[in-house]
């Protein structure tokens, strides 16, 4: 699982959909992974029961613009696309 998931946020996909029963393990990996590679970027989880919550925050905290519909969480994340950088610049 791990090649996998380094292959898609070394090729800075935006959004990587995984389903699993391991939501901690699977969270730490991509967060371990994509600040190994840019350690600015920000990762964001999202659950149908808490729309997107930035990673490491408490998910209680308030959501973002209402994500909790797939279809709004999806257009959040289009909406916030960081852009691309030279990898080079990594």
């Amino acid at each position: 699982m791990k090649e996998q998931l380094e292959v898609l946020v070394k090729a800075q996909y935006p959004l990587i959909y995984l389903v699993t029963f391991e939501e901690e393990r699977a969270e730490q990996t991509i967060a371990d992974i994509a600040r190994q590679y840019r350690p600015q970027r920000r990762v964001y989880l999202w659950t149908m029961t808490h729309g997107i919550v930035e990673y490491g925050q408490a998910r209680n905290t308030p959501q973002h613009n209402n994500t909790v519909s797939p279809e709004a969480a999806v257009e959040w994340v289009i909406r916030h696309r960081e852009p691309k950088q030279d990898p080079c610049c990594i």
